[in-house]
């Protein structure tokens, strides 16, 4: 059974107060674990943890930046991370809605700098697609911008898609570091400027 919202909004405060970093993962039969972060960690409001604490999968720290072409950091940009849960699926099957259980939105601080907890994605049943991480960026004065993480090793991860990426997206292959049983990688997003419509 999911946790309710509030019980999540506890969580995150709580974790507040764990060494300050803004965020903890739920880590084995319950127990709150401080994964280890950048230094110094984004402010506060712009760390999230995406999961539940009983979310099933190993979990992931997905720390990053969000800058302008001349590589300076958007202060206050929404960046908004889902993904398939560790059996490849958005939702269970036949949920009432499309939209993936497994997600958070931050806005980037002043540097720029965001971190959203969530678990290693599975790759869709039935598809030749790598699992991935979905990324979208929005920015006042600045364009959407979609990224897509794929993840080093994985057999779907062909050369062609390799030398091609993601239609449309800024693509990203990541390897995974591990610290503390958490799994962590880095992403960057790069703006250009534009209409934020």
């Amino acid at each position: 059974m999911r946790a309710s919202l509030s019980h999540r909004r506890g969580i995150v405060a709580r974790v507040g107060m764990l060494g300050g970093i803004g965020i903890a993962a739920a880590l084995g039969a319950g127990r709150l674990c401080e994964p280890p972060t950048r230094v110094p960690p984004p402010d506060f409001d712009s760390t999230a943890i995406a999961c539940n604490a009983d979310e099933a999968g190993e979990r992931l720290l997905v720390s990053g930046r969000v800058i302008d072409a001349s590589g300076n950091p958007i202060a206050r940009a929404s960046v908004t991370l889902y993904n398939t849960d560790a059996t490849g699926l958005y939702n269970p099957a036949n949920s009432p809605t499309r939209v993936p259980r497994i997600q958070a939105t931050v806005h980037t601080d002043r540097e720029g700098r965001f971190q959203i907890l969530t678990v290693l994605p599975g790759a869709y049943p039935n598809s030749d697609d790598p699992r991935h991480i979905h990324v979208t960026t929005t920015a006042e004065g600045y364009e959407l911008t979609w990224s897509t993480i794929w993840f080093e090793g994985d057999p779907r991860l062909t050369p062609k898609l390799r030398a091609e990426g993601s239609k449309d997206h800024i693509t990203q292959i990541a390897m995974p570091t591990r610290d503390k049983g958490v799994a962590m990688i880095e992403h960057e997003v790069r703006m250009r400027e534009g209409d934020d419509d």
